[in-house]
């Protein structure tokens, strides 16, 4: 490893709990956190707005043990609710209440916001390579 590899992993820290930490600033007006307003948005974004516990532990790369945490905190705040397949009684899956539809969609804008502030000093040309190379480095990591 040179020395400008050995700077990219506290910068990639740092910028991960600077966004955080304007998120969950951001989202707690919404009684929510970064992690929940994550699951609101997937599932407003599905195409059939469903998803199943198993499938968002996949998409989130996280333990079965988290997805069930968050998704408990959002059922007990009325914003999903969770059931079994009618077909498969061991496959849990979660779909947005109405008031978690209502709160997706206003938060998104928040989580939008974060995105336009972090890259402010960046000019159109420069924004596109970033979320290119930012992209591309996902890709890579999963």
């Amino acid at each position: 490893m040179n020395a400008m590899e050995s700077r990219y992993s506290p910068l990639i820290k740092a910028l991960s709990e600077t966004i955080e930490k304007k998120a969950n600033n951001k989202l707690s007006a919404y009684g929510v956190t970064a992690s929940q307003m994550h699951i609101l948005m997937a599932l407003h974004h599905s195409e059939s707005g469903v998803y199943s516990l198993k499938e968002l532990e996949k998409m989130f790369h996280v333990a079965q043990a988290t997805i069930v945490g968050i998704v408990s905190r959002l059922e007990a705040k009325g914003l999903v609710f969770r059931f079994s397949d009618h077909n498969d009684k061991r496959r849990k899956s979660v779909k947005l209440t109405s008031r978690g539809l209502e709160l997706g969609s206003q938060a998104e804008k928040e989580i939008e916001d974060i995105g336009v502030w972090l890259t402010s000093d960046l000019d159109t040309d420069e924004k596109k390579e970033f979320l290119r190379l930012l992209q591309k480095v996902y890709k890579t990591i999963i």
